[in-house]
């Protein structure tokens, strides 16, 4: 009798996730929103660190050069994104609203 094996990821779900990252990082770069580029980077690395667990050779070191590069684009972006977010905190606490066309 063959003994089961453990269920491991296929390699093609970790393809799946080094290609969500990939993506995630050119939409990240494209939007012109700073904390939509910046959710966007956070996300590429989490989705990079899936194939960084589970897989042996070229799709772990892929994983650690897409969690390098969104870790420093999240850094990046971060200052730009902190901003926006202090401007919308500061009109909403003023109650200021924008007039409805």
């Amino acid at each position: 009798m063959s003994t089961p094996q453990k269920n491991l990821p296929r390699r093609s779900s970790r393809s799946l996730f080094i290609g969500i990252a990939v993506l995630l990082l050119l939409l990240g770069g494209m939007v012109i929103d700073p904390q939509a580029g910046f959710i966007c980077f956070g996300l590429a690395g989490m989705f990079s660190l899936v194939p960084l667990w589970s897989a042996r050779g070229w799709p772990r070191y892929v994983s650690i050069a897409l969690l390098t590069i969104a870790l420093l684009l999240a850094v990046a972006t971060f200052p730009a994104a902190r901003r926006q977010h202090n401007t919308y905190k500061d009109k909403t606490a003023s109650g200021a609203h924008t007039p409805s066309p």
